[in-house]
């Protein structure tokens, strides 16, 4: 009989991150447990043995020994000196037949944050993950975050024992304290010390006699400086584009020393500058009060508390936003804890910071436990748009979310605001343009370019002339975040 090829719909056909082949010809081959970890501590996946790599194709081969292969596979699962944990149950571990060969397709789920890392021959150094169409060895680094994630405490619970509570930001703290105020006045926790209320939030704890910020303390209310004494890798950065897909107009970091660089002052600075991005129209509620919050400002705040609420602070990276004139992206460091159809289907939650989500939902911020991704969705789809993207990667772990917009979405309430500013004044000059924006002068002078390219002001007189409004077409306003209610 021809040697055939793997056919369409039995499988993929070639390899790749959810899918490898095997050739068992001879046995069963000796990496077969090593793409056995790879699979179960990356997405999980399909492993096909019985399939030889031809070049770029993979060919039928078959399992001379069907039935003695797959109580060997039996026996190895649950022999913890070959792997670590068996995944599968009988319906994970199949025979199928093509053109008269048999294959044994195993499917390897995910494993649970509770169950990685996966690993071989009784020592998790031996662990896999899997890469484009191939395993590799884990790092010391990613076999320690699976292993924090294994953890059935919230490890932002832990003591920082290396800080006081006094080094935490006397300036965040009052800013969280305000805001708290005035969604709960009439709360018992508003007459509390500063110290006594950062021990109910969570975000103090005693040591001994010693009052010491917990790790969501220090992230929450820290300085930069002192944070990255407890986690190496923190940072926090915010990156503005226009045209040019590599050069920035506008950034803020966690580093750059003008600000306490924590995330609460973060999230509030993020939400602030995208705000300033996003359309507004005008609308008037039940009590013709002006109402300026937009789905779009409920989407990215759901979805930057959620890489907030899930990233590994102790990992490489951090939390990054990057706003493009079609786009925001969205990334932190760390894995997914649970699979994203779970998370998307919603009722499920388990995040990697609780007691930091908890900080921000007592401030209104966030959806119940299980509901943001589900929510971020309906807005979306409210809104025309596409569901955010969820992507994930290795080396280093990382999750990426992408928020897609149409066309010139992008600085249209930035125009907005410099059109109503040339009304009120035709003789703004650019440098006041730019401090009431608050945003960089190039910034200011790019969109200015951009409206005069499109025809929506000129400049009259030159230097010492004034600004003409061209096209008054649609204004938009802008405000500060508001507090979910």
């Amino acid at each position: 009989m021809e040697n055939p090829r793997i056919v369409d719909g039995l499988c993929p056909k070639k390899e790749g991150i959810r899918f490898a082949a095997k050739d068992a010809r001879d046995g069963l081959p000796r990496d077969t447990w090593e793409t056995y970890s790879a699979l179960a501590n990356t997405i999980g996946g399909t492993m096909v043995l019985g399939l030889r790599k031809d070049g770029g194709d993979l060919r039928v081969e078959g399992v001379p020994d069907v039935e003695g292969m797959v109580r060997s596979i039996w026996d190895s699962l649950n022999d913890d000196s070959v792997v670590s944990t068996n995944l599968l149950s009988s319906n994970d571990l199949r025979v199928m037949d093509c053109d008269g060969r048999k294959l044994i397709v195993m499917d390897v789920p995910r494993a649970d944050r509770m169950e990685r890392p996966v690993f071989t021959h009784g020592n998790p150094r031996n662990s896999f993950r899997r890469n484009g169409d191939g395993d590799y060895k884990c790092t010391m680094e990613e076999i320690a975050a699976m292993m924090a994630d294994s953890s059935r405490t919230a490890t932002d619970m832990s003591i920082v024992r290396t800080s006081m509570v006094g080094d935490l930001s006397k300036k965040t703290i009052e800013s969280y304290r305000n805001s708290y105020r005035v969604l709960k006045p009439d709360s018992e926790w508003n007459r509390l010390s500063d110290e006594d209320f950062l021990r109910i939030l969570g975000a103090a704890a005693y040591d001994g006699d010693m009052l010491r910020p917990t790790f969501a303390g220090l992230l929450m209310f820290g300085f930069a400086y002192t944070i990255t004494f407890e986690a190496n890798g923190y940072c926090l950065d915010y990156r503005e584009y226009e045209d040019d897909p590599i050069d920035w107009v506008d950034r803020f970091m966690s580093d750059d020393g003008g600000w306490s660089g924590n995330l609460f002052d973060y999230y509030l600075e993020c939400c602030r500058r995208i705000r300033r991005t996003l359309k507004h129209g005008m609308a008037i509620d039940g009590d013709l009060r002006r109402i300026d919050d937009s789905d779009m400002d409920k989407v990215f705040r759901e979805a930057l508390l959620n890489a907030i609420a899930n990233a590994d602070y102790r990992s490489s990276g951090g939390v990054v936003v990057e706003r493009r004139l079609n786009s925001i992206a969205i990334h932190n460091p760390g894995t997914f804890r649970i699979p994203l159809e779970k998370a998307e289907a919603g009722g499920t939650s388990d995040p990697r910071n609780p007691t930091i989500l908890k900080m921000f939902n007592l401030l209104g911020f966030g959806e119940r436990a299980g509901s943001g991704i589900p929510r971020m969705n309906m807005l979306c789809m409210g809104c025309g748009l596409p569901a955010p993207r969820f992507t994930e990667s290795n080396r280093p772990d990382r999750v990426t979310l992408t928020i897609a917009f149409g066309e010139r979405e992008g600085l249209l309430n930035l125009e907005g605001m410099i059109l109503e500013m040339v009304d009120r004044n035709p003789k703004v000059s650019i440098s006041a343009m730019s401090e009431e924006l608050g945003v960089d002068r190039n910034v200011a002078s790019r969109v200015i370019r951009r409206m005069k390219a499109d025809g929506l002001i000129e400049r009259i007189g030159g230097t010492r002339g004034y600004w003409s409004i061209a096209s008054r077409e649609t204004r938009y306003q802008d405000s500060v975040p508001m507090i979910e209610k």
